[in-house]
């Protein structure tokens, strides 16, 4: 640390040490109190700045540094050098037990703006006396007792008080006998108090140093780094909230306290995912000048376990460079700290958006509560964005808001008096996560257009949703001004294995297929591709960052020497070491757009009987099915198709081994009396072994006049309830809603229609056995006219359980051609 200005030499020594049992020894590198991170969540260091506002002087600042200048790790373990085997690089900190006798430390240079020692404490400081003699505990790694010269850091972290004690230029007088320093500041890491203004601390810019060090545990964990780093550069000028003191008037450089962040374009999806940690926290929190130093360089701490990774980090790092980031505006802070009335810690906005009682600090509604027994307590739960009462969770994998295409999402709360406190946590394709919460009442639907949220715009997502109480969640994606859409259902939970059964690569389409990983840790995952007879599979690997989503284009996947380049039909099988969630994208393209579209999720497991609502193969329509075996023998398949009329005789197929069979079921005739050429039309599918099995239907007419599409998976079990979250009945805009009864007895069912911000309407329907019936809006709801909605199917009042297959399907108008988009997806399973 260059010797801060303005400091008054003074000298204050201490006559005593206080002299307490310590049970547990002080440890170089030892265990840091939890949770993490050391200081509050609001703190400065772990403030998020990823959507702080951009100085004016952002460019001027980086050329000032050097545009070409390299990101530098200074840490790691020993120097190896051979005139100084004790010296080291980077920081050491020592962890002592709160039972550590306190040390008085006598200053040299600047105790007027030093702490003697922690505030309603005794003075002093918790030095281990090994500290004296023995190599490691202070920066540069000599001994207290030796003073080479250099900075001579001292760093004391209390784990059992959560006080921190740092020290400048400490040394060991042996002739004295006494601990010396230049200065030494003590931190409360419970509280967030800043250095008085003009204060220096044991750093340049009167900052705490230890919350801000790149440390091992963080890197090669599970969990985010969550707080900002501590960067040098050559010379300052002034400081700038949150540093207190100055050591420097250089024009044009930054001053201490200013930020840097990596800008969110710089693609780190191909580090290791210990640097995509690292890297995502300077995007998230940056950067803090804390000291003149070497520019670009970052701090971390002294610890032996960096050895055998240091040469790839310090690779890594240095391929980063000072134009990959950019200035924070100079002294930006985040709103002031909320109103919290019941002072636990947890803002009262924030305990309403979650259903918490912000007048009541005690039990699940404190800090401390864990209402949904997750093992996170509220206040962890606030630090990590997820939901305290976060009950049931959906997921998608699927979400755009780039180009012409946007995305919305439906939520249905079917509780008879309960509302739900809904989170969704969307994330990006840069793993950034943006947050919205919304408070959905009883028997009502809420929908979220992702156009409002500007830190979605440009970007591709994934979406977790979780909330205090069951609710339905549905995906809307439209594109060309609604020319096409495409939708989905949010699934229940991630796999570590996912099927498919529909895909195309011919001649004119494109395939995606997209891959979300919730978790903390990359996901490793190997993507089988099995195509149609005789075509062998293919097998390719992908990486998928965490809280974040990967797309996967299948057209530029697939070329290899082992790929024909015309392109083919495939299923496909998805297993990952951690689980994930996929869907898949499919779109027939003309120049310059894509004429139609299809998405549907995977399957997490295979089954022997699959379950569709939806059907049509009237005069404009094609539909198919198609069943995926990635089993190693042939498995033959049984399809009852279900009409208005009743159900036909089941119809038999064989699926080959590590194969795919496509059917197209207008030309289907499964006697010779009844032809599928034009109806509605349900399936039940049922196999000798487990298979997976979708049905795509597109329109109009054949493949050469296609101008949209949609496809949906089987439901593998029927269920009473049913929840559509998505719904709208207007001026060319249609919603059905297709119920399946496969049962053996007529039933009668309540449709209750879940309108936004005001009161449900309801209807009753009568379903034949064995056949599928359409819930007709318009009839049924004509004041539903101009709304979005959702809907809750169940038994009418009097009548038994029935074992329905629900979906629902949209359609919409657009340059003058009917039903120019549609979208489908299943309904969900009311618990």
């Amino acid at each position: 640390m260059s010797p801060p200005l303005s400091r008054r030499l003074a000298s204050l020594a201490f006559a005593g040490v206080l002299l307490v049992p310590c049970a547990v020894p002080a440890q170089p590198a030892g265990p840091l109190p939890q949770p993490l991170p050391l200081f509050p969540a609001d703190n400065w260091w772990n403030v998020d700045v990823s959507q702080a506002p951009l100085d004016p002087n952002s460019a001027a600042f980086i050329s000032w540094i050097g545009t070409t200048r390299r990101v530098h790790p200074d840490w790691g373990a020993s120097a190896n050098d051979p005139a100084d085997p004790t010296a080291t690089y980077g920081m050491p900190y020592v962890s002592v037990p709160g039972s550590q006798p306190l040390v008085p430390v006598t200053w040299v240079a600047y105790g007027d703006e030093s702490d003697d020692g922690a505030p309603g404490r005794p003075p002093g400081y918790p030095i281990p006396p090994a500290a004296r003699t023995t190599p490691g505990y202070v920066e540069g790694g000599q001994p207290g007792n030796i003073d080479p010269g250099g900075d001579r850091h001292l760093i004391l972290v209390d784990r059992d008080n959560r006080l921190l004690y740092e020290l400048y230029r400490a040394h060991w007088n042996t002739a004295a006998n006494r601990w010396e320093a230049e200065s030494g500041a003590v931190f409360d890491m419970t509280r967030n108090d800043r250095r008085p203004d003009g204060w220096t601390s044991a750093d340049a810019a009167g900052l705490a140093i230890m919350p801000g060090l790149a440390r091992y545990d963080e890197l090669f964990g599970t969990e985010p780094i969550r707080h900002a780093l501590r960067v040098t550069v050559r010379a300052t000028n002034g400081y700038v909230w949150p540093a207190s003191h100055r050591a420097g008037s250089t024009t044009g450089a930054l001053p201490m306290g200013a930020r840097l962040r990596l800008k969110a374009s710089k693609d780190i999806s191909s580090y290791p995912a210990h640097l995509q940690r690292m890297f995502q926290a300077m995007k998230t929190y940056g950067l803090i000048v804390a000291d003149n130093g070497s520019d670009m360089f970052i701090t971390g701490t002294n610890d032996p376990r960096w050895t055998p990774y240091m040469d790839g980090i310090v690779s890594a790092v240095h391929s980063l460079r000072a134009s990959d980031f950019e200035v924070v505006e100079l002294g930006w802070q985040p709103a002031a700290a909320p109103a919290d009335g019941d002072g636990d810690g947890l803002p009262d906005d924030w305990e309403r958006d979650f259903g918490l009682d912000p007048s009541n600090s005690l039990g699940d509604n404190g800090g401390s509560g864990d209402p949904d027994g997750d093992g996170r307590t509220n206040a962890q739960e606030r630090t990590a964005g997820t939901h305290p009462r976060g009950i049931a969770t959906r997921l998608l994998a699927e979400g755009l808001r780039q180009g012409t295409f946007s995305t919305r999402i439906a939520l249905a709360n079917p509780a008879s008096s309960t509302a739900a406190h809904v989170q969704l946590r969307f994330e990006r394709d840069d793993a950034v996560v943006v947050q919205a919460t919304r408070l959905v009442p009883a028997q009502q639907k809420v929908t979220v257009d992702t156009a409002a949220i500007a830190e979605l715009q440009g970007h591709a997502f994934a979406t977790v949703v979780e909330s205090d109480v069951f609710v339905g969640v549905d995906r809307l994606v439209q594109w060309e001004s609604g020319r096409g859409s495409h939708a989905e259902h949010g699934l229940p939970g991630a796999s570590t294995e996912w099927y498919f059964a529909e895909g195309a690569t011919y001649t004119g389409f494109q395939l995606f297929y997209l891959l979300q990983n919730p978790g903390d840790l990359p996901a490793n995952v190997t993507l089988t591709y099995l195509r149609e007879t005789p075509l062998a599979p293919l097998v390719r690997r992908h990486t998928v960052a965490p809280h974040s989503r990967l797309t996967v284009w299948v057209n530029e996947d697939e070329k290899g020497p082992q790929t024909p380049a015309t392109g083919a039909a495939s299923s496909a099988v998805f297993e990952s070491d951690v689980p994930i969630v996929v869907e898949r994208a499919m779109y027939r393209s003309v120049p310059g757009t894509f004429e139609a579209g299809h998405a549907s999720a995977g399957a997490s497991d295979l089954d022997t009987s699959w379950f569709f609502a939806e059907g049509y193969t009237g005069p404009t329509f094609e539909q198919y099915l198609l069943i995926g075996n990635p089993g190693s023998s042939p498995v033959p398949v049984q399809v009852t198709y279900l009409l208005p009329s009743g159900p036909t005789p089941p119809v038999t197929y064989t699926v080959q081994a590590r194969s795919r069979l496509t059917v197209l079921v207008n030309g289907e005739r499964p006697t010779p009396g009844i032809s599928l050429a034009s109806t509605a039309v349900s399936m039940i599918v049922q196999a000798q072994a487990p298979i997976v099995a979708e049905r795509a239907m597109w329109w109009p007419g054949s493949s050469a006049t296609w101008r949209e599409a949609h496809a949906s998976l089987g439901a593998t079990s029927t269920c009473a309830r049913w929840v559509v979250a998505e719904g709208e009945w207007g001026a060319g805009v249609d919603t059905y809603v297709l119920v399946a009864n496969t049962g053996v007895q007529p039933t009668r069912l309540r449709a209750t229609l879940l309108r936004e911000g005001t009161t449900p309407l309801i209807a009753d329907v009568d379903v034949p056995a064995g056949s599928r019936q359409n819930v007709n809006v318009p009839s049924l709801f004509p004041a539903a006219f101009g709304t979005r909605f959702g809907m809750l199917i169940e038994p009418a009042p009097g009548f038994a359980d029935a074992p329905l297959a629900v979906e629902w399907s949209h359609y919409a108008d657009a340059g003058g051609i009917r039903w120019s988009a549609g979208a489908n997806a299943l309904g969900t399973c009311v618990p």
